[in-house]
């Protein structure tokens, strides 16, 4: 994969911001942390313009991304939701994207044990996760249950459409939501029932690669126009 000497920077600006981020969560560095947080999908972004792709999703589901992750950096409950809403939205694009990438029919594609097997799994995962952290949760509760139910979907879609397509497109976006879903398992026990510092490090260390993934399936898919 040949990179131009712009792509190459503006990755290096990525890489390099995250890492800065996830240093500053760990020192407990808060300006940097909210001067820093909502660059990375930003940079992605200008990237993915820069190579020049048509697809408009990327745009709009990173955006939502981006307000996301500023949103959940406030101590304040309603900040919490509104990040988790915005979350949500990107959850709800990617599944749409998956949609457009699935070769055959859902109906068809979970005939195959493999591949419904996905299901299986993120649903026994997500029961687990949410029965844990459910008695701290108050009044996020039912938000939190939303967002963690579309992107668990999303996480098991993408690798249905993985395993049915067998293509490197496919793996990216498989790569990234699994990242996703753990950096958000991360955010949620880390908020709900730890609240210890070095998870904020893990929860970014999961998460800037689930970004660079995605990317990459956008950068790679066939093109489209919408």
């Amino acid at each position: 994969m040949i990179r131009s000497t712009a792509e190459k920077i503006l990755l290096l600006a990525f890489w390099t911001c995250y890492l800065t981020i996830a240093i500053a969560k760990v020192a407990q560095w808060t300006m940097m942390e909210y001067t820093l947080t909502p660059l990375p999908p930003l940079i992605l972004m200008v990237l993915y313009a820069h190579l020049k792709r048509k697809d408009q999703t990327i745009y709009f589901a990173f955006a939502f991304c981006l307000v996301g992750d500023v949103m959940i950096l406030g101590t304040d409950i309603n900040y919490f939701i509104s990040g988790l809403t915005a979350y949500w939205g990107a959850s709800i694009l990617f599944s749409f994207s998956l949609y457009r990438e699935l070769d055959t029919s859902m109906h068809e594609a979970l005939k195959k044990s493999k591949m419904s097997l996905a299901f299986y799994i993120y649903g026994i995962y997500f029961f687990f996760l949410m029965y844990f952290i459910q008695p701290y949760m108050a009044d996020v509760f039912i938000p939190t249950l939303i967002y963690a139910l579309s992107l668990s979907f999303a996480c098991a879609f993408s690798f249905v459409v993985n395993f049915n397509n067998k293509t490197k497109t496919s793996l990216y976006f498989c790569l990234g939501l699994f990242s996703a879903s753990i950096a958000a398992s991360i955010i949620g026990v880390n908020r709900f029932y730890f609240t210890l510092v070095p998870l904020h490090f893990f929860k970014t260390f999961f998460y800037a690669p689930s970004l660079y993934f995605i990317f990459l399936y956008f950068k790679t898919k066939k093109t489209s126009d919408y």
